[in-house]
């Protein structure tokens, strides 16, 4: 048992960011994509997984200014989706853009902050509370003629 009254300013913060830093990348990874929030909640659910990602690249910039340059392939393959997503005349291009580099930024934070193993450790754990999840959302939705949706709106939105 760790005495809080014993860490200094310093460690107490570190401490705390330490647990709730899985929920906070949970925010990043999940803002919008179970339900259908009304538009400013859903806003303000984006904005505030951008903050929350910014804070956590801020507390580990070093390893993450190291991680983001070492792969330079993947870097110049997402500096092409970006320009691409930029170059492109669709409306609503602008909110892409921004998904695309928030989810770059939060696999180069998953990567300092989680070796290998650990990671697929949680690819594991997300994958089997999503499967639980959405077999519980089934069960109770009854099973009709609609094939089953589970807690995603779209099929597709396990892969994002």
């Amino acid at each position: 048992m760790i005495n809080l009254k014993r860490l200094s300013t310093n460690q107490l913060i570190t401490f705390f960011l330490l647990r709730l830093e899985p929920f906070l990348i949970g925010i990043c990874l999940f803002s919008g994509m179970f339900l259908d929030f009304p538009g400013p909640l859903l806003k303000l659910l984006k904005v505030g997984s951008y903050l929350i990602l910014f804070f956590l690249i801020l507390w580990r910039w070093k390893r993450f200014a190291y991680v983001f340059t070492r792969d330079i392939p993947l870097l110049c393959l997402v500096g092409t989706a970006v320009w691409s997503v930029g170059w492109s005349a669709v409306p609503g291009i602008p909110e892409l853009l921004r998904a695309v580099l928030r989810a770059t930024a939060l696999g180069a934070y998953l990567a300092v902050r989680y070796n290998p193993k650990e990671q697929m450790r949680l690819v594991a754990w997300v994958l089997g509370i999503v499967a639980i999840l959405s077999l519980l959302v089934t069960l109770a939705h009854g099973l009709g003629d609609a094939p089953a949706q589970g807690i995603f709106r779209h099929k597709n939105h396990l892969a994002r």
